[in-house]
């Protein structure tokens, strides 16, 4: 079949280049230098690669077939670095340039970044790749070395989990094997051997060269020059083979044990191999499993909200020659569950196609590839507070739609409200009152961060001030807008009752403001912030997250400190890394200050408030009025069902599971352990519960109610 021009891969890499403003040439030896000069950077970015991986195992160079054992790629990737002259990161270290590499299945990529010096930098990368030396001593030092991370890799039961799933999919392929290989394979390597694979693979024609920063284009094809890499060469007759593989599996499950907080899984399918160049189908591999379980799909919602996985348990492709694998890993108590649940959805996507989310798709995608595009300096590590437009967007949305009262400077991005609250806690003066009943994660990592809980009694109005002042507490830690799990929100007088209590004694006293929920108000406006009723330099911390109003898979949460703990964060904290993907802050920056993100709440809002509509419609038209009384109808994504009489919780739990129903109870969230002052509640999420399921969840509530009176013993 011929090719169209415009969609040939030369065509779409010329495209891909002239969309990021990108300069590309192939030089008479058959090197790609690809180059974004970035006025006004004062740093370069290299990147020198070589289509060679772990999974290339057998090949013929000029006609002499050549068997390589596992772990051959990685342990080129680290003799490379290693000359007659020296190190070559003794020579980066003069430089003060920062040097890494890595092996993939399919590549090898050596990198460096630096400030100064660009030109001495490029000629220790293109000399140390131009010129390989191996002997039989200083292999054998290397292999000690890497028998040592082989024996790391060993230890993680993440890279231990793949590993087993590809052993599980694949009889013959070299995907199979670990990318470092083993201890006994990395033994049978030789000089002969080494020099082989540079002969075949790191040959120019086979090799890109991309910089972006503060270089031009002349500039690197000037270092190419003067390091051998320019002129036309003969190139090698190099043919890769791969062994003839079955389409069925080898072994439809395995397991293995070793010491992990919870059980991890993977579920993979093993998918024809994609050729080389054909974008549509890479697309398609790459989207499959995010329409499956993505962040934003049903699926991952139920999953995550009825605490089945772990807030990363994922889906993803792996790609390479011969080999595609779909595979969805996380944690779980109950993976078989899991396992069923995702066959169940792969089923009904094939009968049925994929459901219109609530999420903008089209929207988030195309901000995220223009950026992709336009902003490769993305892909460099960002500020730890965050990126500065992001905090910016933030800043203004917050005053705006929160009434929160603060600059950009006061902002700290992360991964999810725990680890922010991980952080806050060292530099939080004492003990802490919680809410009870509450959220046992604040509690939990509070704790872990050397901070003493004590759990104070909620009411109508939220937390107990008197209890609060009776506690010794220094920190208290609220969910004044939507109290989880009551549902409760603190009155204004309740919330100035709180101020008061934390101004009584400034610098000792901080409230951390937990805001869940807010966005979600259905009836009302929502009230405003106690941060911005105590002002930008108050005793409040404010806390949120996008992941309920986005997607869980969305892990950018943000906190907003008070000026006087400014000092003390940055003391502590300003030499750490950013923890959220650059790409994904400027997309969620661009998709604030596009108007997107409001008009996408109030979809939400609308959405919800139906769902939340047709759920308490269901549960009035299945329970008398004296049976069952419902609260915290008014904001949020979950109600209270509060039974009259209500049997025991055990009994509904019990009457619950035999029903396939995952059930839960107030009593649930007593951080005291008790509990029996909270029984007969229902706590009904309702944000990840597919519209259809409406009608039928009162009926089913009620058997399971039924079920649990009846099996009660009273007297």
């Amino acid at each position: 079949m011929m090719e169209h021009a415009e969609h040939s891969p030369a065509a779409i890499r010329e495209k891909a280049a002239g969309a990021v403003n990108c300069q590309s040439v192939t030089l008479p030896s058959g090197l790609t230098v690809l180059c974004r000069t970035m006025p006004g950077y004062s740093s370069v970015h290299a990147m020198y690669a070589t289509n060679f991986g772990s999974v290339v195992r057998e090949f013929t160079l000029n006609g002499k077939r050549i068997q390589l054992p596992a772990g051959t790629a990685h342990f080129l990737e680290h003799k490379m670095f290693e000359s007659e002259q020296g190190d070559a990161f003794d020579l980066y270290a003069k430089t003060g340039a920062a040097a890494n590499a890595f092996t993939s299945y399919d590549r090898t990529c050596y990198i460096f970044t630096a400030t100064g010096m660009t030109d001495e930098n490029l000629d220790i990368l293109l000399n140390m790749v131009g010129h390989p030396w191996f002997t039989k001593e200083t292999i054998a030092k290397e292999q000690g070395i890497i028998g040592q991370e082989i024996k790391m890799y060993d230890d993680s039961p993440d890279w231990r989990l793949l590993t087993a799933l590809f052993r599980c999919l694949y009889k013959s392929h070299p995907i199979r094997d670990d990318i470092a290989g083993t201890t006994q394979s990395i033994a049978e390597l030789t000089p002969e051997l080494l020099y082989a694979c540079t002969d075949a693979f790191y040959r120019p024609g086979n090799m890109v060269l991309s910089v972006a920063g503060n270089i031009t284009l002349d500039q690197a094809v000037e270092a190419c020059r003067r390091n051998g890499v320019y002129d036309a060469v003969d190139p090698p007759q190099v043919e890769t083979i791969f062994p003839q593989e079955a389409d069925t599996v080898q072994h439809k499950e395995t397991t293995f044990t070793m010491p992990v907080n919870k059980p991890c899984f993977a579920l993979g399918y093993k998918e024809a191999a994609i050729n080389r160049g054909d974008t549509r189908m890479e697309v398609i591999a790459d989207l499959l499993p995010d329409l499956i379980c993505g962040g934003l799909t049903n699926l991952y919602r139920k999953l995550y909200d009825e605490s089945l996985v772990n807030p990363e348990f994922s889906g993803d492709y792996l790609s390479t020659e011969g080999a595609c694998v779909i595979a969805f890993t996380g944690e779980s108590e109950t993976p078989r569950e899991v396992a069923q649940m995702v066959r169940d959805e792969i089923a009904r996507l094939r009968q049925n196609g994929v459901d219109p989310e609530l999420f903008p798709f089209r929207t988030w995608a195309r901000l995220q590839k223009e950026l992709l595009y336009s902003s490769p300096e993305l892909l460099t590590h960002g500020d730890a507070q965050g990126d500065l437009s992001l905090r910016q967007a933030l800043a203004e949305y917050l005053e705006e739609y929160r009434g929160v009262r603060c600059g950009p400077h006061q902002l700290v991005v992360g991964a999810g409200l725990e680890y922010l609250l991980g952080l806050l806690a060292p530099l939080l003066p004492g003990p802490a009152a919680v809410e009870n009943p509450g959220y046992p994660r604040a509690r939990q990592v509070l704790e872990n961060n050397g901070i003493s809980c004590c759990c104070l009694p909620v009411d109508e109005d939220g937390l107990s001030i008197r209890a609060l002042s009776e506690s010794g507490a220094a920190v208290c830690y609220v969910t004044p807008s939507h109290q989880f799990p009551t549902g409760v929100t603190m009155p204004a007088g309740r919330r100035a009752e709180l101020l008061h209590w934390a101004a009584r004694r400034p610098g000792q006293r901080y409230i951390i403001e937990d805001d869940y929920d807010s966005e979600f108000r259905f009836d009302t406006r929502p009230l405003p912030s106690l941060q911005g009723m105590a002002g930008a330099d108050g005793p409040v911390v404010y806390l949120s997250t996008c992941s309920r109003s986005l997607a869980p898979s969305i892990r950018i949460a943000y906190m907003v400190l008070p000026e006087q703990l400014l000092p003390a964060w940055h003391a502590k904290y300003a030499l750490y890394s950013g923890t959220v993907s650059r790409f994904e802050q400027q997309t969620l920056a661009r998709f604030i200050t596009g108007g997107y993100f409001t008009r996408h709440l109030a979809r939400e809002r609308v959405a919800y408030k139906a769902r939340r509509d047709a759920l308490t419609k269901a549960l009035r038209e299945a329970f008398a009025p004296e049976e069952l009384h419902l609260t915290g109808l008014h904001t949020g994504l979950h109600l209270l069902a509060e039974l009259r009489d209500p049997p025991p919780d055990d009994a509904l739990r019990a009457a619950a599971e035999a029903e396939g129903v995952r059930l839960s109870l107030l009593s649930d969230y007593d951080l005291t352990g008790g509990g029996a002052a909270l029984g007969g509640t229902l706590v009904l999420g309702y944000g990840s519960l597919a519209d259809e399921s409406c009608a039928s969840v009162g009926e089913t509530l009620k058997r399971v109610c039924t079920a649990a009176w009846e099996s009660s013993v009273r007297v």
